[in-house]
């Protein structure tokens, strides 16, 4: 049996209503093709880098095949889950749209490519993508943790926010370039747009979105 961790940091405690469905189906579809889910949510700490990193380091200890993070203000469709898990790479992400009426996504093209090739695989590779909704494998859970720096508490330094050449580097941005300096490559699964919910549902289709950007 696949075992997948899905890890959501909670500052307040809560998940929205649309997540807990979201998690109820996905629940129900993965049983039936024999994958265990271990939801695991950690609330009440402020700093996303330090939750991230303790969550990081149950996933790397419990022995699981993957980790899916999940955005506690995030809803999605159960078969996207399922496709998550499908693609054979180590890092791979869905996206969401971010809480704005201008419609906008997290993610980091590669130096120097003007166009994407949306191959029929559903991926491409990128430098950056945010964790909303992102999976890692066994062998990127492993490798990540070998390379960073142990912390007092047990856990270790894979999540941290930077200022770089003036730049504020978010946790889930900086987690990918760390990742790419180690050889492991970031995947954006293009067909996966999940809602953010915010004062609305904010809802998109990044596919689109790229198609008119970049093609």
């Amino acid at each position: 049996m696949r075992r997948v961790m899905i890890g959501t940091p909670s500052h307040s405690g809560t998940i929205s209503v649309y997540y807990a469905n979201s998690l109820m189906e996905t629940i129900r579809m993965t049983s039936i093709y024999g994958i265990e889910i271990m939801p695991i949510f950690l609330p009440g700490d402020a700093l996303i880098q330090r939750a991230r990193n303790d969550l990081f380091k149950i996933a790397h200890d419990s022995g699981v095949d993957d980790l899916i993070w999940i955005d506690s203000d995030e809803a999605w469709k159960a078969e996207d889950f399922i496709r998550l898990l499908s693609f054979e790479v180590d890092i791979v992400g869905g996206t969401a749209r971010k809480k704005k009426e201008e419609e906008e996504y997290v993610v980091r093209i590669l130096p120097d490519q003007k166009n994407i090739d949306l191959s029929p695989s559903g991926l491409f590779e990128v430098e950056g993508i945010g964790c909303g909704f992102t999976r890692l494998s066994r062998k990127a859970l492993n490798e990540i943790w070998d390379s960073a720096e142990e912390l007092k508490d047990g856990s270790r330094s894979v999540f941290e926010v930077k200022v770089i050449d003036g730049q504020i580097y978010s946790e889930d941005i900086l987690f990918c370039l760390k990742a790419r300096k180690l050889g492991l490559k970031i995947y954006m699964a293009y067909k996966i747009t999940c809602d953010h919910i915010g004062q609305k549902i904010y809802s998109g289709n990044f596919e689109q979105y790229l198609l008119r950007l970049h093609t």
